[in-house]
Order: C-alpha cells, then structure tokens, then sequence
C-alpha cells in the first residue's frame, strides 16, 4: 500500500499529470508491448535522480495528501434490478461556431450526434469502491470485456487497486468520476456499465446484491 503511494505521488511531483485520467489518446504508428518492470525501474530511477527537487513532506501528510486526491465521493443509489436504457446523445449548439473570418461553420441550433464524432474504445464500469458486491461485480464483467475500464464514483481509488490486484494479474487502475461525466453519460446508479452501440449509448444497471 505504502509503495503504491509513494509511487503515484512521484509520479504526480515529477510529470504533473493527473492521475489515473481517463484519457484517449488514439493511436500513431507501430505499437508495441509495455514492459512493466523496466518502466517501474525507470521510476525509481528518476525519483533518485530527483530527490532533492521533491520537497521534505511529513509523511503522514503526504499520506493523506495522497489518500484525499484519490477519492471521490458522489452519493448514488445502488440499482435494485436489471435495466438497459438507450440515449442518443444528441445536442443542440447554443451558439454559432464560426471560422477565423467569421463565417459561420455551423449555425445556433444546430443540432448533432457525439458518436458522428467520437468513439468509444472502452466499456465503462461505474462503481461504489466501498463495496465488495460493486468490486466482486466489476471483476465478473472484467472477464467478459477485455476493454473495461473501471471508474469510481465513491470510495478511494488506491483501495479499489490494492483490492482487485490480488484478483487479476494485470489490474487496470480506476479513473476517478466526475459530475460533468456522470450526468453526460446518464448514469443514476451503481454498478452501471456504459458503452456505445451503434450511434446510441447504452447503459446497464446491474443489482449487485448487498454487502454483509
């Protein structure tokens, strides 16, 4: 647990990237394996390299500095039975979008589907991390979907690793739930898994049962 923070915040101190963003970012050119063990090493080595750039820090605050931008607390309720809900993620723009001459490109109210434009790569799992029913469904749809990403709404996301490693051999860590996320991917509770089908964007609700 400890080295798994110590990890994340040199990480966060040396790049500042945002953890575990869910991002992205396409693909160009060959692709080739990560080699996980080379990449850690290159870590510490750039921690050592670095270590006098990397402040004094109390321990137990760096700690809880990294335990509270782990966290995410959004209050949804679970799902008591199993619903798929279609949407079509239609909008309609509220202001014309214009050229750098000031033609317009696409006029007020003009009106659009997202998947004209995105696709998604990945099914979304939604989930309370501070629920062994919602983690114990998580890791049951992980072997369904190959490309499942896990996103928490409540609970800590090092908790939510440190738990599902001791299950999987290659565990993917959590991205962390936002509003503007939850309310445009519809999703009003937990576990829901969301993915896109066609132009159309399904989510399921899954009753994960109760936690005793």
């Amino acid at each position: 647990m400890i080295k798994s923070k110590i990890t994340i915040l040199a990480i966060i101190l040396l790049f500042s990237i945002n953890a575990f963003a869910v991002v992205n970012l396409g693909t160009v050119g060959n692709t080739y394996p990560i080699v996980e063990n080379d990449f850690y090493e290159w870590i510490i080595n750039q921690v050592k390299k670095n270590a006098d750039k990397i402040p004094k820090i109390d321990k137990n605050k760096l700690y809880n500095f990294v335990d509270k931008q782990l966290y995410v607390d959004f209050d949804l309720p679970d799902a008591k039975e199993h619903k798929i809900k279609e949407y079509e993620p239609v909008y309609i723009l509220d202001h014309d979008i214009k050229d750098q001459n000031g033609n317009i490109l696409y006029p007020k109210g003009y009106s659009y589907n997202v998947f004209d434009y995105v696709t998604f790569k990945h099914v979304y799992f939604f989930l309370n991390a501070e629920k062994r029913s919602h983690i114990a469904s998580y890791l049951e749809y992980a072997d369904r979907y190959k490309n499942i990403q896990p996103i928490v709404v409540k609970g800590s996301l090092t908790y939510f690793y440190e738990t599902i490693k001791k299950f999987q051999k290659r565990p993917i860590p959590a991205g962390k739930a936002t509003k503007l996320m939850l309310d445009k991917m519809f999703v009003k509770k937990l576990p829901s898994l969301v993915y896109q089908k066609g132009k159309k964007l399904i989510v399921e609700e899954i009753p994960a049962g109760g936690d005793k």
